[in-house]
């Protein structure tokens, strides 16, 4: 993920069925009204999830 006013990245871990439902599911938050969360960053790549206890980077899925 990278802010939007700065090009600082960094990393989120997120789950669901597919790639584009785990993004939305960052994106939107945990509540569905988190509209900030939306407007300052956004996914510029998504890796599939080698190990989930270390969180090991695996195959790209995603890149913008």
């Amino acid at each position: 993920v990278q802010n939007r006013t700065s090009s600082h990245s960094f990393y989120v871990q997120a789950y669901g069925k597919n790639v584009h439902q785990a993004v939305r599911r960052y994106y939107r938050g945990l509540d569905d009204n988190s509209n900030w969360t939306w407007k300052c960053t956004k996914v510029v790549a998504v890796y599939d999830c080698t190990d989930r206890g270390s969180a090991a980077r695996g195959d790209l899925l995603y890149s913008a």
